[in-house]
């Protein structure tokens, strides 16, 4: 056989792998779907005609079941101070064997299969080099035709291979004397972002892995909560750094925008602070559309999580496209009590309330409008509309503790202010004006 493939890659270790997925990931979860993309990688390597090389770094646990995936190669660990260095090394040594044709390439594209592979092939054909673009402006596979070994060093001796100039950069080390061939540009897998962007069409493997390995993003729409920030900050450490948390503040001026940069800036980067105008609907809109999860969780500020919020979550979304979890008050009242029951048994029907922390397939939410950007109701009548298109929905095993602070007061006071809701929500379904009943909805802060 006369060409070959070097596949560059790390061996899955968790915590060593993909860690650019973290937190959204557990280490584990980045090392198996590093696994799911070699497998995929491998499946496609199978029908193309090439021996295939697999230079590799790292070792660990899944060491034997990487080996496993690519029967028939030829292993050897990267050489090398920098990965410039290290990939030379690694194709100038699989064409030092006699290959007429080469190719190196990573794994961060397990979309790509055996036509890409012979089309980087052909060009080699008749071309000197050949490079696989990446979106962001990198290359996911680079290849060389026999005799070029000295005459391509240069194109390995960039000095960061993390900017969006390095297919640019690597394409001007080319002697204007030499040709070269482009495939099709790719996305690679680096990212939270591209891995939602992949997960969408994601099949194989690798599709089967995302389906079973979800990333959440708590949304939470804020106006004048000074006071509930930091032990909600708090709070949320139940949800063990697995998600995404996006705090989106309406104009407060209480003190509430300074505490949560603060929180922003502490939080390593799992706290994400952004501003709009004042709007519940629209806050949590702006935050849907700058989340990264396929899940969203839309939470009130004033709720506190029980044990374990995402594995309730994430049991409830294997069965539905939406969820919320029930709650229940602080309050011993009993009308509180009554309170709980006619919400829980309202969203175990599928109308689902903000304060019951709805959860959601993003492309669920979307093709559902969002919600509606109105003063009032904008939870109510995206229930409605969810009902409308028939998405099935659930609730958890355990509850949201919510606060009682709307129905302050003594007994009666509590019982005029559910009538009070009850005949909003009426004459909302009658067709008046959310603008004219949100007037009648006082603001509790």
């Amino acid at each position: 056989m006369n060409q070959a493939v070097v596949v560059f890659t790390r061996i899955p270790e968790a915590g060593r792998t993909k860690t650019r997925l973290m937190p959204y990931l557990k280490p584990e979860e980045c090392a198996g779907l590093h696994m799911a993309f070699l497998q995929d990688l491998s499946e496609a390597l199978t029908d193309t005609i090439a021996d295939v090389f697999v230079a590799y770094t790292g070792g660990g646990p899944n060491e034997g079941a990487f080996r496993e995936l690519f029967p028939g190669a030829q292993f050897f660990e990267q050489e090398g101070d920098g990965l410039g260095e290290r990939m030379y090394n690694a194709l100038s040594r699989a064409m030092s064997v006699g290959y007429e044709r080469c190719i190196l390439i990573g794994t961060d594209v397990p979309y790509a299969d055996k036509v890409d592979f012979n089309r980087a092939f052909t060009i080699l054909r008749e071309k000197d080099y050949v490079l696989g673009p990446t979106e962001d402006g990198g290359y996911w596979l680079i290849g060389a035709r026999a005799g070029e070994e000295r005459m391509m060093k240069p194109l390995f001796s960039l000095g960061e291979y993390s900017h969006s100039e390095v297919l640019q950069d690597t394409l001007e080390m080319i002697p204007s004397w030499k040709g070269y061939g482009l495939l099709e540009e790719k996305w690679d897998i680096d990212t939270i972002e591209d891995l939602l962007l992949f997960r969408e069409s994601a099949k194989g493997h690798s599709g089967e892995y995302l389906k079973k390995h979800h990333v959440i993003s708590v949304i939470v729409p804020v106006y004048n909560e000074v006071a509930l920030v930091q032990p909600f900050v708090k709070n949320l450490e139940r949800l063990e750094g697995r998600c995404e948390i996006i705090f989106v503040d309406g104009g407060s001026s209480d003190g509430t925008r300074a505490v949560l940069r603060e929180a922003e800036a502490e939080s390593g980067g799992k706290i994400r602070f952004l501003e709009s105008s004042k709007g519940r609907g629209m806050q949590m809109n702006i935050g849907a559309e700058a989340a990264n999860g396929d899940i969203l969780f839309f939470l009130h500020i004033d709720a506190e999580l029980p044990e374990h919020p995402v594995e309730e979550i994430l049991s409830v979304m294997e069965k539905v496209d939406a969820g919320c979890f029930g709650i229940r008050f602080r309050s011993r009242n009993f009308f509180m009590w009554t309170n709980r029951v006619i919400s829980n048994r309202r969203a175990a029907k599928g109308i689902i309330f903000g304060d019951q922390g709805l959860f959601i397939k993003r492309e669920v939410f979307y093709e559902a409008g969002m919600f509606p950007e109105i003063p009032i109701m904008e939870d109510y009548q995206f229930a409605l509309t969810l009902r409308e298109m028939g998405v099935a929905t659930a609730m958890t095993e355990n509850t949201l503790l919510v606060s009682d602070r709307r129905y302050r007061g003594s007994t009666i006071r509590k019982l005029m202010v559910m009538k009070h809701m009850a005949d909003l929500r009426k004459r909302y379904r009658a067709g008046e004006d959310p603008v004219k009943l949100f007037e009648e909805y006082p603001d509790i802060r």
